[in-house]
């Protein structure tokens, strides 16, 4: 792939998640400010609208480098694929990094919006005062987890405990929402913990095929990792669409049903979720054949980007779901 055209998936990929972000921030109105008896604990435009943002960059980090560990277990160990082994290191230490970047900003707008303050005007003594918050104290962990990440992949450590701990740190940050204040929580945290497992390892998964097969253009790397993900994908699919169902279910407000804005939601992620068992299975038939003869064949990865942009579209999606309040409490 050459550089120009990197440059354009990169770019259509962050028209499609800004466009996804601003469209769903605008219909549940989580960014609007609050009402005129509450605008004194207004948190700022800031807060309100960079904590999707933020939320959605660090998913996005942590998948992707959920994805690139899942390739070192695949490869690491055969010389043969020494470059490609250096590669993913590499680009999961710098992954590691960029989550415990958004993490840190993440909680330093999620104590912004406690205090109903903009995150500059808040005092040292009272950020600190908030860091035992079970919300916060789940994202303290993830950035812990990260950093352990960012310097074990440096060590001979071995990939699989590295993917555990990646793992691991991914799912911390989700089990401070809605989970936690289920009136059957632990239910519905073991839900979403299997939730976000699965889709960590099928969409980062992907995404590290296109890594190598797009970006390195590792031939002999593709032909060793396609089939074994491609046996993974399907369970990973399958576990994400019914622990997405057990999460739903689990979270069933107690008064006043699901609200509108929530069940739209839910219906449009579970229309991409449908779509990308239509591209797991025009993977198999068509794209999957094509990479016997030429591993880095031109449908296999055009069809491989076209479902990463709907995977980031319902990632998205799922970072507006994750702040709106799934009932109307009257």
């Amino acid at each position: 792939m050459t550089v120009t055209a990197r440059v354009m998936v990169a770019g259509c990929w962050a028209a499609i998640v800004t466009g996804v972000l601003l469209a769903g921030a605008q219909l549940t109105g989580i960014a609007e400010p609050p009402p005129p008896e509450l605008i004194a604990f207004d948190p700022g435009p800031v807060t309100r609208w960079g904590t999707p943002l933020l939320r959605f960059t660090g998913t996005t980090a942590a998948v992707l480098a959920v994805g690139t560990l899942l390739g070192l277990v695949i490869l690491d160990g055969l010389p043969r694929h020494r470059t490609a082994v250096v590669s993913l290191r590499r680009a999961t230490r710098l992954l590691a990094f960029i989550a415990v970047v958004a993490l840190i900003l993440q909680v330093m707008l999620g104590i912004s919006a406690i205090v109903g303050r903009p995150a500059h005007t808040i005092a040292v003594a009272d950020y600190l005062a908030c860091l035992t918050m079970p919300g916060i104290l789940y994202c303290l962990g993830s950035i812990a987890g990260f950093l352990c990440l960012a310097i074990l992949i440096r060590t001979g450590t071995t990939p699989l405990n590295l993917l555990v701990v990646g793992m691991v740190a991914t799912c911390l940050p989700y089990a401070g929402g809605h989970p936690s204040s289920a009136s059957n929580h632990v239910v519905s945290l073991g839900m979403i913990v299997l939730h976000v497992l699965a889709a960590a390892l099928w969409v980062g998964g992907l995404a590290m095929l296109l890594i190598v097969g797009g970006v390195l253009g590792d031939r002999v790397a593709v032909r060793t990792v396609l089939p074994k993900f491609s046996r993974l994908a399907l369970p990973c699919g399958i576990a994400t669409g019914i622990s997405g169902l057990g999460s739903l279910l689990a979270q069933a407000p107690e008064v006043g049903g699901y609200s509108r804005n929530y069940l739209l939601l839910v219906l449009i992620k579970a229309i991409g979720l449908i779509g990308l068992f239509g591209f797991g299975a025009w993977h198999r038939r068509h794209s999957v054949p094509a990479t016997v003869p030429d591993p880095l064949a031109a449908g296999f990865l055009r069809t491989g980007l076209r479902e990463v942009a709907v995977m980031s579209a319902i990632i998205a999606v799922a970072t507006v779901l994750s702040r709106t309040p799934p009932g109307t409490f009257e």
